[in-house]
């Protein structure tokens, strides 16, 4: 890929590609559209309380931990789309397609701008392809569409500024612009953080003379990144619970690195993969088991090196844009590489959000490759790929439909999938069907023991507590206990699981320690609304016989409702 000449586009089409756009997105997206709400929206919408008032607005700005991750420009845009038109769901969901769309028309920009050739086919090869489904079509995604939204028109603003040009006088108005849009950017999410290294390369791809103060510059810009970054790092271990023996992978640092590049390495063959045959795409895909001594999981990273150091060593023959692709999209992988706790990690090493952002680089890439072929080979080939790649996104935007929709396609690829079984139990346990329910959270448990070999810190405690349910509700108090305090001993920060240990404690004459677990529920950082579980705990002592310890919680209840202090749920 070099920065020759490129082909002359239209001005009709550039005239009418923003139309065209915008509506082969919404044709393409639109049983996302008519789509629900699954899995973590509850968590970033429909259960959200910063999203209900302007004092929650307030709150997504000065508090980290008052959402789920700390992004408070995507949390921002959440609580317009909850201020103008409710939990209507289309509402989101077209947000996202829109900024989706937005996104390709932004690369047919900066490949124009870099005077690259294809600008058109990698605008489209982004739009259409099918791995992009999993951030459209997931309200929760929303961090992702607006961040590259953002990160594409910081990049833009840069090059129209003069920064990746040789000799040119840079625009400081447009500068500003770019250094705005990339903070906004960093605010609806952090991965975005190689912005400025990227933006060297690809001055240094163009033959540009790296200057002191594009240096300078792109240096602050990486160093705000990377700050972001560190902070979102930290919230996701300490606060969302992205520790533990599930993390683990070795007993001495050397063994840990190791373990973590062969993640990493495999990952990014994955990614690559599925931008080539995106067939199939599955929601929850099976996590590896990782093996330092085996010689085969060493394939993947090697290779990884492999393409890196031949393509650093080709630098001269083919130009330098093959590396800075390369660098560029390995890059934007980097956080959910494994290399940094990321909390999905729990369920799966790879998922196709995670790609979001870096496959827009090589899908680019592949539009501006393709470009050089003869014009009559060209065309009907784009018009393939593009129709076959429109298909797949329609067909794969319908498994968004709902939460059981979702699942069940998930555990039809994936049978071994116990994030899909508990979903699925859970919701077979809401309609009464609590035997199928139980069925599914032991299996569940089960496909969880085997991925985990059996350690007891690893995994996740959702089965362990739907079972306590459960039990409780026949009547099995002794059932019940054990499976909540199982759910603890995974996730210590389970509000629910205290609040019903501390009723079964309760319903066993165990006063002190039911009043302990409730105590411990109230400071738990999945606690949404601490005012109605002490409400709900003096109910439970007022019936029981125990007006004083009652009234006790009623001074909490009313305390936590002056003040309206409370915690949103994390994942």
């Amino acid at each position: 890929m070099t920065a020759s000449l490129p082909r002359r586009t239209s001005p009709n089409l550039e005239r009418y590609l923003p139309l065209a756009v915008f509506a082969l997105a919404i044709l393409i997206y639109v049983p996302a559209l008519w789509s629900g709400y699954i899995w973590d929206d509850d968590a970033y919408v429909t259960q959200n309380p910063v999203l209900r008032d302007a004092g929650g607005l307030a709150r997504i700005w000065s508090d980290p931990l008052a959402t789920p991750q700390f992004y408070p420009l995507t949390f921002t845009t959440l609580w317009l789309n909850h201020y103008f038109f409710g939990y209507w769901a289309l509402a989101y969901h077209l947000t996202n397609v829109l900024l989706h769309a937005v996104s390709a028309l932004l690369v047919f920009r900066i490949l124009k701008r870099l005077g690259l050739p294809g600008a058109w086919l990698g605008c489209l090869l982004v739009l259409v392809h099918p791995v992009m489904v999993e951030s459209v079509a997931w309200v929760t995604e929303r961090k992702n569409t607006l961040s590259l939204a953002m990160a594409l028109g910081s990049f833009l603003c840069f090059l129209e500024a003069g920064w990746a040009d040789t000799e040119a006088r840079i625009h400081r108005g447009r500068t500003a612009a770019g250094v705005l849009l990339f903070i906004g950017g960093l605010l609806s999410k952090t991965v975005i953080a190689p912005l400025p290294i990227i933006l060297v390369l690809v001055a240094w791809a163009r033959g540009v003379k790296l200057k002191a103060p594009m240096l300078v510059g792109a240096a602050v810009l990486t160093a705000i990144g990377a700050a972001a970054g560190f902070t979102t790092a930290t919230i996701e271990r300490v606060y969302v619970g992205a520790s533990g023996g599930e993390f683990e992978h070795g007993t001495s640092p050397l063994g840990e690195f190791a373990a973590r590049s062969i993640i990493a390495g495999r990952a990014v063959c994955f990614y690559v993969g599925k931008l080539i045959v995106p067939y199939p795409l599955i929601f929850n895909y099976p996590r590896w088991t990782i093996d330092i001594h085996s010689l085969a999981q060493w394939i993947a990273p090697a290779a990884v090196v492999g393409v890196t150091i031949a393509l650093w060593i080709a630098r001269r023959r083919m130009g330098r844009w093959p590396i800075v692709v390369w660098l560029s999209f390995l890059g934007l992988l980097f956080p959910a590489l494994g290399f940094v706790n990321v909390f999905p990690h729990i369920f799966s090493w790879v998922a196709d959000h995670f790609q979001y952002h870096a496959a827009v680089v090589l899908l680019a890439a592949v539009g501006v490759l393709a470009s050089r072929l003869p014009q009559r080979a060209l065309v009907p080939a784009a018009v393939v790929v593009i129709l076959a790649f429109a298909g797949l996104t329609f067909a794969q935007s319908t498994i968004y439909y709902d939460v059981e929709t979702l699942w069940t396609r998930t555990l039809e690829q994936n049978p071994r999938s116990w994030l899909a079984d508990t979903t699925l139990g859970t919701l077979e346990a809401e309609r009464g069907q609590d035997v199928s329910a139980a069925i599914r959270f032991e299996r569940s448990i089960e496909w969880m023991k085997a991925q985990y070999h059996g350690q007891k810190d690893a995994g996740f405690g959702m089965p362990y507590y739907q079972l306590g349910i459960l039990a409780e509700k026949h009547g099995d108090l002794s059932t019940a206990e054990q499976r909540f305090r199982q759910t603890i001993d995974f996730d210590p920060n389970h509000a629910q699981a205290h609040a019903n240990l501390a009723l079964v404690m309760l319903q066993t004459g165990r006063i002190d320690e039911a009043e302990a677990q409730w105590q411990l529920a109230l400071t738990a950082k999945t606690m949404r609304d601490p005012a109605d579980l002490a409400r709900r705990a003096a109910m439970a002592l007022s019936q029981t016989g125990h007006p004083d310890r009652a009234a006790k919680w009623i001074e909490i209840m009313n305390r936590y409702r002056a003040s309206k202090v409370g915690a949103v749920t994390t994942h």
